[in-house]
């Protein structure tokens, strides 16, 4: 949910990559935000990128246009789903 609440604030994300990081499903990289390696520098560099570039403005967009596609009910629906598949 927090990325989703960054997008919809137009903030770009930075995730990282790992298979059990389901924020990656949600980043298009270079166009909503980025995914990288665990790696402070990586991490850097890509906060770099979007504050010095200009990147931040191009960004806001998809930003938004990605957020907008979810909203509280599409997640509430989705939470109730995990609860039942668990039950």
């Amino acid at each position: 949910m927090v990325v989703i609440e960054a997008m919809a604030c137009g903030t770009p994300v930075i995730t990282v990559k790992n298979e059990n990081n389901a924020a990656r499903n949600l980043i298009k990289n270079g166009k909503n935000g980025f995914i990288c390696n665990l790696n402070e520098n990586e991490i850097a560099e890509n906060i770099i990128k979007i504050i010095t570039n200009g990147l931040k403005k191009k960004m806001e967009i998809e930003c938004l246009l990605t957020a907008r596609k979810y909203n509280w009910n599409w997640a509430i629906k989705k939470i109730e789903e995990v609860y039942l598949y668990a039950a």
